[in-house]
C-alpha cells in the first residue's frame, strides 16, 4: 500500500511538472530571447507564440515587437496594436508605451493624440521615463 502511494504522488508530481502551462511558458520566453539574441526571428517567433497561447502576457508583447518590426513575421500593425493592448491591459509598461506610440503615429489604429496621452500616462504611471517625457510633451500640445 505504502508503494502505490508514493507511486501515485510521485506520478502526480511529474504529471504537474509535465503539464504545467506555466513552465511552458516561460521554456517559450526563454528559448525565444535566445533565439532573438542569435538572430533567429523565425524561431523566436514560433516560441514567444508558445508562451503567448499559454497566456504569458511578455509573449504577447514580444510577438507584438515582432509584426511591429516585421521580425520573422510580415509587419502588421494592426496584429501589433492587438497584442500590445493585451499585455498594456496586462500592466506591461513596455507595451503601453508602445502602444501609446501607435496611437501618436496612427500605425494599426487612427490616430488619436488622446489615446496616446491615456496610455503614456498609464506608462508613466508604471515609471517609465519615456513615457513620462511622451506624456508631458503631449501635455504642451
Amino acid at each position: 500500500m505504502k508503494f502505490l502511494r508514493i507511486f501515485f504522488t510521485t506520478s502526480l508530481f511529474l504529471f504537474t511538472l509535465v503539464c504545467n502551462p506555466f513552465s511552458y511558458a516561460y521554456a517559450g520566453l526563454s528559448e525565444g530571447t535566445d533565439a532573438y539574441e542569435n538572430g533567429d526571428y523565425s524561431k523566436t517567433f514560433k516560441e514567444f507564440k508558445i508562451a503567448a497561447k499559454q497566456g504569458d502576457v511578455l509573449g504577447k508583447y514580444a510577438m507584438g515587437v515582432m509584426f511591429e518590426r516585421g521580425q520573422g513575421v510580415k509587419k502588421n500593425y494592426f496584429q501589433a496594436v492587438k497584442l500590445y493592448k493585451k499585455a498594456a491591459r496586462a500592466g506591461i509598461t513596455d507595451a503601453q508605451y508602445n502602444l501609446g506610440l501607435m496611437y501618436f503615429d496612427g500605425r494599426g489604429v487612427r490616430q488619436s493624440n488622446s489615446k496616446a496621452k491615456e496610455w503614456f500616462g498609464k506608462a508613466c504611471d508604471n515609471q517609465s521615463q519615456k513615457g513620462c517625457e511622451a506624456y508631458a510633451r503631449l501635455n504642451t500640445k
